[in-house]
Parts: C-alpha cells; sequence; structure tokens
C-alpha cells in the first residue's frame, strides 16, 4: 500500500526481518514495509550501521555512535502488537501481523476483525468491508449489523461480537452501504456456496437487491 516509507534520504539500510532499520541524517528510523510512518525513531546521530545475526534468537543491528557501539534488539512479534493494540493502534498492530504472518501466537484474522468494526463505525464501509472478507468474518455476523435484511429466524449470537451500531434504512449512506454488501455477499457466496447456497445468506442478498439499484453494482 505504501511501500517503504522513510523520512529522509538513508545513508545506509539495514534489514532485520520484519524491520528495515535506516540511518538518516538526523538520527535512525525503524520502518515496516506497507506502513506510512516509522515505527521507531532515535535521535542517535549514527555513523554506521551492520547487521548482527542472533544465534539461536533474533538478528539485531549495531549501530556506531561516536566511539561508542549500541546494539538495536528486536522486540518479538507478539509483544509489539500487544502493545500496538493497547494503545488503539490498530492499524500498525494489522500491518505488522501481515509483515510476520509466521509469529507464533498471532490472530492476524482476529486483528483484521478488530480493525474492520474499528472502520464501521468511523462509517468507512469500504476499508470495513474488505477487513471483513480478509479476517473470513463469517457473513451472518456481517448481515447482523443491517436488521432490517435479517431473515426472520434467529440470528447468531452476538455476544462476542466487538460492538458497532447497526445501520438501518433511514441512514443517508444505506443504499451506498448496501451496494457494498451486496458484493461481500456475493463473494463469499461464489466462494463457499457455488452450487445450491446458503438460506441465511441468499435471503440477506435478496431482500439487499430490492433495497438497491443493481445496475449500480
Amino acid at each position: 500500500k505504501y511501500g517503504l516509507v522513510i523520512g529522509d534520504s538513508p545513508f545506509q539500510l539495514v534489514w532485520t526481518f520484519p524491520f528495515v532499520v535506516a540511518l538518516l541524517p538526523r538520527g535512525i528510523e525503524v520502518c515496516l514495509p506497507g506502513q506510512k510512518s516509522a515505527v521507531q525513531s532515535l535521535s542517535a546521530r549514527a555513523t554506521c550501521l551492520a547487521s548482527s545475526p542472533g544465534l539461536g534468537s533474533p538478528s539485531s543491528v549495531i549501530a556506531v555512535v561516536n566511539n561508542a557501539l549500541y546494539r538495536l534488539q528486536p522486540v518479538p512479534v507478539k509483544q509489539q502488537i500487544q502493545e500496538l493494540t493497547s494503545t488503539g493502534r490498530l492499524e500498525e498492530a494489522v500491518s505488522l501481523a501481515r509483515a510476520a504472518p509466521s509469529a507464533d501466537g498471532v490472530d492476524l484474522a482476529g486483528l483484521e476483525r478488530k480493525l474492520a468494526y474499528l472502520h464501521f463505525r468511523a462509517r468507512e464501509f469500504k476499508a470495513a468491508f474488505e477487513l471483513f472478507q480478509a479476517s473470513s468474518t463469517p457473513e451472518q455476523e456481517v448481515i447482523s449489523l443491517f436488521p432490517a435484511l435479517c431473515p426472520d429466524y434467529s440470528l447468531p449470537s452476538a455476544t462476542s461480537q466487538p460492538t458497532a451500531s447497526p445501520i438501518e434504512p433511514s441512514d443517508e449512506q444505506y443504499i451506498e452501504v448496501i451496494q457494498d454488501l451486496v458484493k461481500f455477499l456475493m463473494h463469499r457466496r461464489n466462494l463457499h456456496y457455488p452450487s445450491q447456497g446458503d438460506k441465511f445468506l441468499d435471503t440477506a442478498l435478496v431482500r439487499a437487491y430490492l433495497v438497491c439499484d443493481t445496475s449500480q453494482i
């Protein structure tokens, strides 16, 4: 999405998975590919960087500052994600989890689902549906955010769902959002139910088609 964004022209770049450490005129930046800002900035004016492969541990970066050597040791990915999540920096947490998908104990789908609800509450619906899709959020859970489209029989329990206000027909963005929902549901239907479909999903789809102008989808 963003490539590699660095605050200044770097003198040197060193890769230590999943980060790129950049030596800049004013200091050192730790960057994560795909993120629009640095993960960490250090004011130390180093003269050079060197990679130091770890023996049985993650690799580190050695920075030469004046006449001293400093080791920049990466914090475990899971710990970083927990810290980002606890401070509300979910987008950064998702970017880091995507960059290190094999990290132990990292629930990428769970993070994407939380971020989807964050976007949904902020009324950033296209971003929300993309993340619902990426996280494989159950379609019944997403449909439950649109009560007017729900079939007349029981919905799944919502006790474990992140909170989000449902979208009602009186909402000024309702038709636009329903169009995005139809795309989401059609993708799910073609992916999981190509032959006979799913009763819950198909009922919601029919009601959604009756709401919006299908020529715009």
